[in-house]
């Protein structure tokens, strides 16, 4: 029951493979967490163009109180189906991640217990 339960709390609050790290699933875990790290950095580079758009209009906001809701206006309107696709798919990989580290967990212990019975018999 051990794995069971830590390799998915892992995966789910640590970072998704570290789960499967933990299950001794190496090139697993370790895909995942590439997967993940790309994503981050994508979603932070998404976010950071939506930054960088503000900052830019410091001038005009500084000139002119009202140029607030220009500008948030115009970051409001841009197009973020990509913010949400990469943040749709790090959620995904996130609940996979968890699953899987749930379910080959499981797998490890009813082994385990399956070997310890077959010692006490």
């Amino acid at each position: 029951m051990r794995k069971t339960l830590i390799s998915p709390v892992l995966s789910g609050l640590i970072l998704p493979g570290v789960g499967q790290l933990y299950n001794r699933q190496i090139a697993k875990g370790c895909l995942l967490i590439a997967i993940t790290t790309v994503l981050f950095i994508a979603l932070f580079m998404l976010m950071a163009t939506d930054l960088y758009s503000v900052i830019n209009s410091m001038d005009t906001i500084q000139s002119s109180p009202e140029a607030v809701n220009d500008v948030l206006a115009k970051v409001r309107n841009r197009d973020h189906t990509y913010l949400w696709a990469v943040s749709s798919i790090l959620f995904a990989v996130w609940a996979i991640s968890v699953v899987d580290a749930f379910r080959h967990g499981r797998a490890i212990d009813q082994a385990q217990d399956a070997s310890r019975q077959v010692k006490s018999s």
